[in-house]
């Protein structure tokens, strides 16, 4: 439900998961960053490569600050989840 919310072309860029190697270091990571959805993708890359907080990236993909930070939290604990498991 919630991906209804935000189209893979809102911004006016993509997020190309393999431009994303070169960020992160640890191979594990890269791994299991390529299993999220394009969305959980593009708004870790705004957060973390572009150093964007919730409500400019909310602008950015005109979406609520509220829908970032949810998103943001879920794909986050699926990395952690995944990583953990992978140990």
């Amino acid at each position: 439900m919630l991906d209804q919310f935000v189209s893979e072309d809102t911004a006016d860029y993509e997020i190309n998961a393999g431009s994303m190697e070169e960020y992160l270091s640890n191979k594990k990571l890269y791994i299991v960053f390529k299993k999220l959805t394009k969305k959980q993708q593009k708004i870790l890359y705004l957060a973390y490569v572009e150093g964007l907080i919730d409500r400019e990236i909310a602008m950015k993909l005109n979406v609520s600050r509220q829908y970032i930070s949810k998103i943001r939290k879920i794909a986050l604990l699926l990395l952690r989840t995944e990583l953990e498991e992978s140990v």
